[in-house]
């Protein structure tokens, strides 16, 4: 090729070299285009998958986009509260459905002002708002939550609950604000229930202990500020009021203590406070009464006002109350002793026989700080066993023989010396130790009777009488006690005998009672209607109630004279007793000439102190010793046919 080209003339060899080289450049030019081609066709590629993936970024942004605009939708029309978003630039509001919807109104009916929000917050609480949303867009809280009132759209206000955050821009200016509005009015109201039930009486509505001594509280203030401003507590307390409970059921007793309350109302002035302190107790406080005859003339009204019978559930029911009264006239006192003052007040009145009142007066605290100390020493007395018995003997009047005892607790105070049961059983009927003290005397009485029994054997064993207080009937034991006590001492059980109050009964008259009694019956236990004559019973309480003997009370003996006047009523009774197989007992008989118009009139059995005084365990053992010994000269003596 070469020695060919070289046979060529110069020219043509320089065409041809020309050639060479044209196809030399084309080579080289091809080559650096296909690297050329080659790397735009990877930019291409690479510049493709850049965009595929931005288009797959800005699909999946537009997705989740819609996907977060739809939960926002579903947020607003699903919420229960209603939803506000608020331009502070624009000074527009978005107000949601819902939100129209709480306040009753349509889309279209609200538009986006400010006003449409905080012009209808109610008047009284609309400073109170603007300050919480000022509050929290100049920074000084980390959200708005505010509670406040808005009115409906029927002109009516409901209760809100409004709560949002701003957000700030890079200046740490507030442009935007957004949040909800829920309706709480069911919450406000349940809690506002809820106060008012704790400062109520739930039963009468009418205000409670702690609503009571808080406006008491404040009139001391007020009185104290001005001295002329005085004031008066009355303390009422129904009298019976149990009686009604237990006779006619608590739906009864309920009502009339919801109708006590309506006409204890009627008769009271407008800023006067009638509150009811638990039970049957109610309180008033009488504002601006300077003088005791105001309070007194509201008190005597009250009192009028109780005198007409209730008619509930087609009962016609009785009561009546008493009714402490202390005026502050000097504000010395505090409120709870103002309260207490008046509660002694009160329990002057039912002393004095109830369905009155009674204005407190410094002897009165005297008493009542008198009275709690013998509660005290009561109790005290009681774990100490400082009681003993006394004996007083009955006798079969016919014949003047001993028949048994009556025993009579005695309390041997440790600084005042003995004191008689009139002295502090009354106390322990109330504050609940007459219970234990009726079983204590009734143990300690009936061993002493079997000790005596065993050791002075008579023809007809001796018996003992304890007294009884209704208290024991209202709870179980009491025939266990006894029924324990007969099996530990041997005793016959017609030597047993209970004495039970005619008013005790009559005030706790129920299956109760006539069970326990029956029981009582069938050990063998005779049962005696005390102080008969006293009290309510009627003929068919007689017939109803298992007695054996009626004691006659020592009042009607005590009305008899020399010549026998006045003697009709014992007749009667003794006549009463007889024509009912019961066997009476009188008591009290102090006189001969007592004793024998007795005599004439019947043959019973009598006590007192023409007989006997109470006598101690050693003077009563010394008394049977000489019964005993009179039988064992006269063996053949029949002393009593006192029943068995």
């Amino acid at each position: 090729m070469n020695v060919a080209r070289n046979t060529l003339s110069p020219e043509i060899q320089r065409l041809l070299h020309q050639v060479d080289r044209a196809y030399v450049q084309a080579d080289h030019d091809r080559g650096l285009l296909k690297h050329s081609l080659d790397i735009t066709s990877k930019e291409l590629v690479d510049q493709n998958m850049r965009l595929r993936e931005q288009l797959a970024k800005e699909r999946a942004a537009e997705e989740a986009l819609r996907r977060s605009e739809e939960r926002y939708d579903l947020a607003v029309n699903g919420a229960d509260a209603g939803i506000w978003d608020w331009d502070l630039n624009s000074d527009t509001v978005f107000y949601s459905p819902r939100w129209k919807s709480l306040l009753g109104y349509d889309s279209a009916e609200v538009s986006e002002t400010p006003s449409e929000w905080f012009d209808r917050i109610h008047p009284n609480d609309q400073l109170r708002v603007q300050a919480a949303v000022h509050n929290h867009l100049d920074g000084k809280t980390s959200r708005l939550e505010i509670e406040y009132r808005i009115r409906h759209k029927n002109g009516n206000y409901i209760w809100a609950l409004a709560c949002g955050v701003a957000v700030y821009n890079e200046n740490n200016i507030p442009y935007r604000m957004a949040g909800s509005q829920t309706d709480v009015t069911a919450r406000k109201v349940a809690e506002e229930q809820v106060r008012h039930d704790a400062i109520h009486d739930a039963l009468t509505g009418l205000p409670n202990r702690t609503l009571f001594m808080d406006r008491l509280d404040h009139l001391m203030k007020v009185s104290q500020r001005e001295p002329a401003h005085a004031f008066a507590i009355l303390f009422l307390d129904l009298d019976r009021f149990k009686i009604v409970n237990d006779s006619l059921g608590h739906l009864v007793g309920d009502q009339l203590l919801v109708e006590t309350a309506r006409r204890f109302g009627s008769c009271l002035k407008a800023g006067d406070t009638l509150a009811r302190l638990g039970g049957d107790e109610f309180v008033i406080l009488l504002e601006e009464v300077n003088e005791t005859e105001e309070a007194t003339a509201i008190a005597e009204r009250l009192l009028r006002e109780l005198r007409r019978p209730f008619v509930i559930e087609q009962h016609e029911v009785y009561t009546s109350a008493s009714i402490g009264i202390v005026i502050d006239a000097e504000h010395r006192r505090t409120s709870q002793e103002l309260l207490r003052d008046a509660d002694t007040a009160m329990y002057r009145a039912k002393q004095e026989g109830k369905a009155c009142y009674q204005v407190f007066d410094a002897q009165m605290h005297k008493r009542a700080i008198s009275r709690l100390r013998l509660e005290n020493e009561l109790r005290r007395a009681l774990d100490e066993e400082q009681f003993e018995l006394l004996y007083q003997p009955i006798f079969y009047l016919p014949n003047r023989q001993l028949t048994g005892f009556e025993a009579l607790i005695r309390w041997r105070h440790p600084e005042r010396g003995v004191l008689s049961p009139v002295e502090f059983v009354p106390v322990a009927e109330e504050i609940g130790l007459i219970v234990p003290m009726d079983r204590w005397v009734m143990e300690k009485g009936f061993k002493q009777l079997a000790q005596w029994q065993e050791r002075h054997p008579l023809q007809q064993p001796l018996h003992l009488s304890v007294n009884v207080s209704a208290r024991q009937f209202d709870r179980d034991g009491l025939v266990d006690k006894i029924g324990e006590i007969l099996e530990e001492t041997g005793l016959p059980p017609y030597t047993l005998q209970l004495e039970i109050t005619e008013t005790s009964i009559m005030r706790e008259d129920d299956k109760r009672v006539i069970d326990q009694l029956l029981a009582l019956r069938e050990l063998g236990i005779f049962l005696f209607l005390d102080d008969f004559g006293t009290g309510y019973a009627s003929l068919s309480y007689l017939h109803k109630l298992p007695f054996n003997g009626l004691k006659i009370d020592r009042s009607f003996p005590a009305q008899m004279d020399s010549d026998g006047k006045n003697s009709t009523f014992v007749q009667t009774m003794i006549s009463l007793a007889d024509s009912l197989y019961l066997f009476p007992v009188v008591e009290g008989i102090e006189t001969e000439s007592q004793l024998k118009n007795i005599q004439s009139i019947a043959a019973c059995c009598g006590q007192g102190y023409h007989f006997s005084h109470p006598l101690s365990v050693d003077e009563a053992e010394q008394l049977i010793i000489s019964v005993a010994q009179q039988e064992a000269r006269n063996p053949s003596a029949n002393r009593t046919p006192f029943p068995r």
